[in-house]
């Protein structure tokens, strides 16, 4: 497996959109808004198993959260190799909060952020079933579907 880079902390750009706001993770209290997020979705939901999800990359990632009127309800995290591509990872919205547009703007966010750090290739595992989700941003699948906790998977990419 290739080392990881940590990335420079660029000045933090937000998004902000009516009670939307979507921002890089400074402080401590905002990791843990993304850690109780990921809880809620891939541990609860999902079923995922604390270890599996809380992988021991956080430290290296660059965490990003939505919050809707200042309350935390999406997160992903970026991870960049030493082979200069960059994975979006742990892509997670509360349930009371999906299909209004919040994991969109959470991409966009992301995509904007790899850019700026000159990425040219995006790599992230789907769950099958959020596949089209990624399409509509220019994702593609490369590979066969494939088992990833419990959950059916497949990889894509994007080029920047």
């Amino acid at each position: 497996m290739a080392k990881i880079n940590v990335m420079k902390k660029p000045t933090n750009v937000q998004y902000q959109c009516g009670g939307l706001r979507v921002k890089i993770v400074e402080t401590a209290e905002e990791l843990r808004e993304v850690k109780w997020i990921r809880i809620k979705v891939f541990q609860k939901e999902q079923g995922v198993s604390m270890n599996v999800d809380f992988d021991g990359n956080d430290v290296f990632a660059t965490h990003i959260v939505a919050y809707i009127n200042e309350m935390p309800v999406g997160t992903t995290r970026i991870i960049l190799s030493n082979n200069g591509a960059g994975k979006i990872q742990r892509m997670a919205v509360l349930k009371g909060f999906r299909n209004r547009g919040i994991g969109s703007q959470i991409i966009k966010y992301a995509l904007d952020f790899l850019k700026n750090q000159r990425i040219k290739l995006v790599r992230l595992s789907s769950q099958e079933q959020v596949r089209k989700f990624y399409e509509q941003f220019g994702f593609r699948a490369i590979g066969d579907v494939f088992d990833e906790a419990k959950i059916r998977h497949i990889m894509m990419e994007k080029i920047l």
